[in-house]
């Protein structure tokens, strides 16, 4: 059937309003389909409710995110649609979903009422500029998809309208008024559609081979309404004049011209919107016949007209303004030489006042004008304004969305015109220079360069932050590069470039004037980790309590705090501000770990428990060492064993903490109390106690060789009397392991045990316990020189040295060594001439191949601690005097004053003193 009343598209909108009042279907959201009831949902913005669907009715995320885009066409039928470019990404999210979101959209009236509303806000707005401009692919590229997606609703706005047509029929007379209303409804949709392929046509290439079809079913199916009884026929006539118009043949616009003219001449003139329309689409129709004069001609009508009409807004100007640059095209695309260059000129100044008039269209008039610049004209040769045009060009290339296929050219160019107005400057030029550094970002985006990418957007917000009013552009900068750096450190961690990138956002995002509280930890550890404790510790103190990570921070502040200590010399002031601070959020740390780790799973209680550790032994080791407070190292290490169990590090922490333990407990006097701790773990787990022992064996060695150094013999002794407490337990554990390969050690163990009680007794003070600890390191060493003993020995020995050996000199030089400290000297005499003998000691000074393989030439204390103790042996004795004398004269006169060397030289020059001996006055030359 035909209609008897069409209308244009505003009309439509009301028709289709009188439909959705008229439904039959039940109302409320009780009566609607589960898919029906997401779509309406999501359309209310209903989002509680809507989650609440999802989880419920377990939708994928696909159908999730097409019923989400539905909202997009809510927010667009309202005033909550927002400008023009929020309003084209609401089309954008709608369209893009369609494909998900089709198949749920069955009712006719709805599909015709969301259509419609992509007509208004994605269709009308582009075709207008498409009428205005003529070809723009940035225009035609988006208007294209909308389009396709309008045809598709409204194809099935027709089809589901004719089903229910047909089903409301075969109840007659009962469905008669429901057979009316959907048979329009088919009807209107159809004629609504066919109307649209003017739109989708002008989307398309002149090349594109759709481009003629949609053109041809348009013109054929609305002729069908060109007929002297449709009162619309000027409706009718508008729509098939812009078809022919759009097909651009002669025939076509001839029928164009007529057609325009009909409707001025026949139509209804209170419609001033489309009798405006009719004249100047008849311009359009002469620029696309490409005859200049005609054109002229008709767009002095139009002016005429407008004169008439009183029409003064600035649409009307943009569209005056863009006929007159068309016309001056088609001149100069006629015209050649200077000719030609003048009328191209001309159009560009049409085209710069309008975009000093019209802001809002500077980008697409930039694009116009760029599209007209030659490929290889150099940009160091073209003015600002086509530099703009340029960048303009490449800017719409940067908006295609990711995966889609772009001109790349056109991207670097957009680059090069960029940095060319960057290079120039310029005080008149400052919005420019400032909208050039803005795009930078997103050209090397769009070009893969993702490094320079994130430094041109940190570039940006670092010369424009706090300067410039639009904010909006500097925090979009940021976020940016705050994305690209993430994604670039996740795929390049450890890329020092990379790093720097990290650092730097980082650095920005915590700044005035963002002060970004989420990246308030990473930045203070970025500072932590490059030595910037001031600035570290400065952060997490920002770190507010509310966020996930306070804990976190409290801690590697306590961390941050101590390695400041470490950094400063023992005599700085502030360490004792320092020292409390660290102790104070020691105990805040546990007490919030501790809090924490009742709720914990397993996993994340592994994770806590060792940051408590850590902050335990830190806070022990400061009191102890530091702040002299022995007592709450002990009292911070209660219970630790029981926090590291079953951590990965558990060995190497409680070796730490049985350092610090029993340091403590020697400065309080609880030296047993130590020890006892460890022999009480060696019988747990012997293992551990034994890894343990050995490591806490190194740390004493480090900490007796830095309080010798420093000259601390108080120290020295309590260090080694500690490790002469230790060391026997070690034996033992050795001596009872079931580990073949362990015992292979014990024969070293009992040696080093051996030395150990030597030395710790010789550092007791005069008195009975010194002479009965000597006494008994000599039995240790008596012992270790059994045949038994020896056997052990050799077995360590490779088979050349075992040819030549019959004893072990380490444990004859121990008993030289303890026997001469009881004063027994005959005894440290006889061992020290065996050694003597063998000339197993060496020389006063021995040479050692050093790293890079050069020889060097350093001093051998053993000797002459050996040498001291067999003269001063044999002076005790009073035998061999005059022997004594003359070997001390031949090292006098030998080493001159490198006798004995540092370590012995003192005790030489007593001995020299005794004996009365000097050296020679000319000094001869050194042994080699």
């Amino acid at each position: 059937m035909k209609m008897t009343r069409i209308s244009i598209i505003g009309a439509v909108v009301t028709t289709l309003s009188a439909f959705a009042v008229a439904q039959d279907d039940p109302k409320g959201l009780d009566a609607l389909s589960d898919d029906r009831l997401l779509t309406e949902l999501s359309k209310r913005n209903l989002q509680g409710l809507l989650k609440y669907a999802f989880d419920k009715n377990n939708v994928p995320q696909a159908k999730q995110n097409a019923v989400k885009a539905g909202a997009a066409l809510a927010r667009l039928s309202s005033d909550k649609g927002g400008g023009l470019n929020e309003k084209r990404k609401l089309v954008a999210e709608f369209v893009n979903a369609l494909p998900q979101l089709l198949p749920q959209m069955n009712e006719p009236t709805s599909l015709m009422t969301d259509a419609n509303i992509l007509i208004q806000h994605g269709v009308l707005t582009d075709q207008r500029l498409l009428e205005y401009f003529g070809t723009n692919s940035t225009i035609m590229s988006r208007l294209q998809p909308v389009t396709d997606g309008v045809q598709k609703m409204l194809a099935k706005a027709r089809d589901q309208a004719a089903k229910a047509a047909e089903k409301a029929a075969n109840n007659w007379p009962a469905g008669r008024a429901a057979w009316e209303r959907f048979d329009q409804l088919a009807t209107t949709g159809e004629y609504t559609r066919n109307i649209i392929n003017y739109s989708s046509a002008i989307a398309l290439d002149k090349a594109s081979e759709e481009r003629p079809k949609y053109i041809n079913e348009g013109l054929e199916y609305l002729s069908a309404f060109d007929t002297e009884e449709n009162p619309n026929r000027a409706d009718v006539k508008f729509y098939i004049s812009k078809l022919n118009m759009a097909l651009a043949s002669k025939e076509s616009l001839d029928a164009a011209r007529a057609g325009f003219k009909f409707v001025i001449e026949n139509g209804d003139t209170s419609n001033v919107g489309q009798q405006f329309d009719a004249r100047f689409l008849t311009v359009v129709t002469e620029i696309n016949a490409k005859d200049a004069t005609a054109a002229q001609t008709q767009l002095a009508v139009l002016e005429t007209w407008v004169k008439q009409q009183k029409i003064d807004s600035p649409e009307l100007k943009v569209a005056l303004a863009a006929l007159k640059y068309r016309i001056l095209l088609v001149q100069a695309d006629a015209a050649s030489g200077a000719e030609k260059d003048k009328l191209a000129q001309a159009a560009d100044d049409v085209l710069n006042q309008l975009q000093l008039d019209q802001p809002t269209l500077r980008g697409l008039i930039l694009e116009l004008m760029g599209a007209r610049v030659k490929p290889d004209a150099p940009v160091a040769s073209l003015n600002v304004l086509l530099l703009q045009s340029l960048r303009a060009k490449g800017e719409a290339e940067t908006i295609k969305p990711e995966g889609a296929a772009f001109d790349k050219s056109s991207v670097e160019r957009g680059l090069d015109a960029s940095r060319e107005i960057i290079k120039r400057g310029g005080k008149e030029n400052e919005q420019v220079v400032q909208d050039s550094r803005y795009v930078n970002g997103f050209f090397l985006q769009k070009l893969g360069q993702k490094e320079e990418s994130a430094a041109a957007f940190l570039d940006y917000v670092d010369n424009y932050k706090g300067k410039t009013e639009d904010g909006d552009r500097v925090t979009t900068a940021l976020n940016n590069a705050i994305a690209i750096v993430g994604q670039l450190y996740r795929e390049k961690m450890g890329d020092t470039q990379v790093r720097k990138l990290y650092d730097r956002v980082l650095e920005t995002a915590v700044e005035k004037p963002f002060e970004r509280p989420e990246f308030l930890f990473e930045a203070a550890r970025s500072r932590q980790a490059t030595g910037n404790l001031d600035g570290a510790i400065a952060l997490f103190d920002k770190i507010p309590t509310t966020d996930k990570q306070h804990d976190e921070g409290r801690y590697f502040k306590m961390v941050a705090v101590r390695s400041k200590l470490d950094k400063l010399k023992s005599n700085a002031p502030e360490r004792a501000a320092l020292m409390t601070e660290l102790q104070k959020l020691a105990d805040q740390v546990t007490a919030a770990y501790d809090k924490r780790l009742a709720d914990a799973d397993p996993e994340l209680a592994k994770r806590i428990r060792m940051r408590l550790s850590q902050t335990r032994l830190v806070a022990a080791d400061v009191a102890l060492v530091d702040q002299k407070d022995p007592k709450r190292a002990i009292e911070l290490l209660k219970g630790f064993e029981e926090t590291v169990k079953g951590l990965s590090t558990e060995a190497n922490l409680i070796s730490q903490v049985l350092l610090i333990r029993v340091k403590a407990f020697v400065q309080t006097n609880q030296v047993a109390e130590g020890v006892k701790e460890i022999q009480k773990l060696a019988v747990e787990r012997p293992k551990e106690a034994m890894q343990i022992i050995f490591d806490l064996m190194d740390k004493l060695n480090d900490q007796v060789t830095e309080a010798e150094g420093a000259g601390r013999t108080e120290d020295v002794a309590n260090l080694e009397r500690t490790r002469a407490e230790l060391t026997p337990v070690l034996v033992k554990l050795i001596n009872e392991s079931q580990n073949e390969e362990l015992k292979k050690f014990s024969y070293t163990i009992s040696l080093y045990d051996a030395d150990q009680q030597r030395r710790a007794a010789e550092l007791t003070k005069e008195g009975p316990q010194r002479t009965e600890l000597l006494q008994a390191a000599v039995k240790r060493f008596e012992q270790l020189d059994s045949k038994e003993q020896l056997a052990k020995y050799m077995e360590t020995l490779d088979p050349e040295r075992k040819k030549k050996s019959y004893y072990d000199p380490q444990v004859k030089l121990g008993l030289a060594r303890a026997n001469f400290a009881l004063g027994n000297w005959d005894a440290s005499r006889q061992a020290l001439a065996l050694l003597f003998r063998d000339k197993v000691l060496g020389d006063g000074f021995v040479v050692k191949i050093g790293p890079d393989g050069t020889p060097d030439s350093v001093e051998n204390p053993t000797y002459w601690e050996a040498v001291l103790m067999l003269m001063r042996s044999n002076v005790a004795m009073n035998e061999g005097m005059e022997g004594m004398k003359r070997w001390l004269v031949d090292l006098t006169n030998t080493w001159q004053d490198g006798i004995g060397g540092q370590r012995w030289g003192g005790e030489f020059k007593k001995l020299q003193k005794e004996l009365g001996v000097e050296p020679v006055t000319s000094k001869p030359e050194p042994a080699k």
